[in-house]
């Protein structure tokens, strides 16, 4: 039996910003290539959500949230 799960803290973390992973110059680009954003989401607090390594998630968004479910 596990032991039972804490409510989790609210998680904060800043969304990245970068290239594409292809060379740039191979696409025909003109100037400089669009940046993408990004999240890094890393840390305990996901084994702690119940997400286990390996495992699939599905990741809803809109109006400035993020919603991560497993499948």
């Amino acid at each position: 039996m596990h032991a039972p799960r804490l409510p989790m803290q609210p998680v904060a973390f800043e969304v990245q910003q970068s290239w594409r992973y292809r060379s740039w110059r191979s696409q025909g680009y003109r100037t400089e290539p669009p940046l993408y954003s990004w999240p890094r989401l890393v840390g305990r607090w996901i084994e702690n959500a119940v997400f286990g390594a390996g495992q699939r998630v599905r990741i809803n968004g809109g109006q400035g949230r993020l919603t991560i479910t497993a499948e």
